[in-house]
């Protein structure tokens, strides 16, 4: 087949082809689903042919698409926009300040960067851009067909776990995340915890600080970006989790406060405080002296990755969830009032108060100190109360709240039909009066009050249950 010179415009290129095989531009344009006239812009230059369009051309005509691509085309095939983003960072620039090197608005610029819809840079801005990328040393047929090739270290770092990689040069240091981000220029130490969760990437900028912070303390971006555990040693694996809390358990096993353990380490016993709440990293300086501590009491500091029970002592176990019932309940089980319990833990009842409600002061909920705790563990021994089964036995008292709180008098009557039961014969069983299983029937009140049935009832409920083998809480 005759062709059109080589150096022909594609739109030439286009009708020239379309003519050759005999296709009137309806005919074409109908099997495109385009107009007519849109066709004819085509043809005579009025609209560029974009890589799409070529792509539908070549198949339509049985031609090969690269026929009607010019180089401006080509840029645009799908990808362009990481392209121009690869060439608006060689210029280190941001969206705002790019867009005015090439004369256009932000909005258009984000939009070709974005690849929304059929937003494509012009010719004219093409040749612009080619021209900025020579500038910059950027080959435009390399960039068309290996763009991954112009990856810099930026975005290398932004690959795989930048997180990890954040946290472990702040480890380095030693620092807070606040810290941290007052050493490169940040006010807050919201943006390190948002890099490190990688909720947030960080920006060239901010970028660049942290490579030098890096290099500072001989970390070679390169090496970390290919593997980010390159530097991961015995340290930096202790720091990377928990800290806090194996510090903790480290210190209890010599039973010493954060002061005389600070002396023992060579820092402040503030210092220990805020390692523990996780508030501060642990420095290199002090962590060989942690570890002939924790040799000395036969503690396998590895170990405690492997079992992070390990480190939870009866304390952590009693405060982590429902601290403020198991207060309460050991109080009741004493038969104590708040005023009486107070005084024996060596508290005022307002701080019983405190603790049982599980107040939030400056955010935090207040709950006994380890000191008051050794107290209350005294206490609920001399009573008989096992506080690792105390879970177990406030689910009892939860099921009996249950009961109570959802219609305790159809349940009542539930189980007295389950008997065939009269409500003489029933009370007779339960060992109350009638008038006593009707006033529960009804939930009937005395004194302007609802008389619930007591725990031991309660109890006795479940009993007559299960011996008819029903769930008193769900079947009856």
């Amino acid at each position: 087949m005759l062709m059109p010179d080589e150096d022909a415009r594609p739109g030439i290129k286009l009708e020239f082809i379309r003519r050759q095989k005999g296709i009137s531009r309806k005919e074409l344009a109908d099997k495109l689903e385009i107009a007519p006239g849109a066709l004819f812009n085509l043809e005579n230059g009025f609209n560029p042919i974009h890589f799409d369009d070529a792509l539908k051309l070549g198949n339509a005509l049985d031609v090969e698409p690269d026929i009607f691509i010019d180089e401006s085309a080509r840029f645009c095939a799908p990808g362009y926009g990481e392209k121009i983003r690869i060439i608006r960072r060689a210029c280190d620039a941001t969206q705002e300040e790019f867009s005015k090197m090439i004369g256009v608005t932000r909005s258009t610029l984000s939009c070709w960067e974005a690849e929304i819809g059929e937003y494509h840079p012009s010719s004219v801005f093409y040749y612009k851009l080619k021209e900025i990328a020579e500038e910059k040393n950027i080959d435009i047929n390399r960039l068309n067909s290996d763009p991954d090739s112009f990856i810099d270290d930026y975005e290398l770092f932004l690959t795989g776990d930048y997180g990890k990689k954040i946290k472990y040069i702040r480890s380095a240091y030693g620092v807070t995340q606040t810290e941290f981000c007052n050493m490169i220029g940040y006010t807050s130490g919201t943006s390190s915890c948002n890099w490190e969760s990688m909720t947030e990437k960080p920006l060239r900028k901010a970028y660049n600080r942290i490579k030098f912070v890096a290099e500072a303390k001989g970390i070679d971006i390169n090496k970390l970006n290919a593997n980010p555990d390159y530097y991961k040693d015995e340290y930096s694996r202790f720091v990377e989790k928990n800290s806090g809390a194996k510090i903790r358990y480290i210190r209890l096993q010599y039973r010493a406060f954060t002061d005389d353990f600070g002396k023992m380490l060579g820092c402040s016993g503030n210092a220990v405080c805020t390692w523990e709440r996780g508030q501060c990293i642990m420095g290199r300086q002090y962590f060989d002296e942690l570890k002939k501590l924790a040799e000395a009491k036969e503690i396998n500091l590895e170990s405690l990755d492997d079992n992070p029970d390990v480190f939870k002592d009866d304390y952590d176990r009693f405060c982590v969830t429902g601290c403020g019932k198991k207060l309460r309940y050991i109080r009741n089980i004493c038969g104590m009032s708040a005023e009486k319990y107070a005084e024996v833990i060596g508290v005022s009842r307002q701080t019983i108060f405190i603790w049982e409600s599980e107040l939030v002061q400056r955010g935090t909920i207040r709950r006994p100190g380890r000191e008051n705790f050794e107290k209350i563990k005294q206490v609920a021994i001399e009573h008989g109360i096992d506080l690792d089964t105390i879970d177990e036995e406030l689910a009892k008292v939860d099921d009996y709240e249950v009961f109570c709180q959802n219609g305790f008098g159809a349940k009542i009557k539930s189980l007295r039909n389950v008997y065939g039961m009269s409500q003489r014969a029933f009370s007779e069983l339960v060992g109350v009066s009638v008038e006593t299983i009707s006033r529960w029937e009804r939930e009937g009140k005395v004194r302007g009050k609802i008389a619930f049935p007591s725990k031991e009832r309660f109890r006795e409920f479940k009993r007559l249950a299960e011996e008819k083998g029903v769930d008193f809480l769900e079947s009856c």
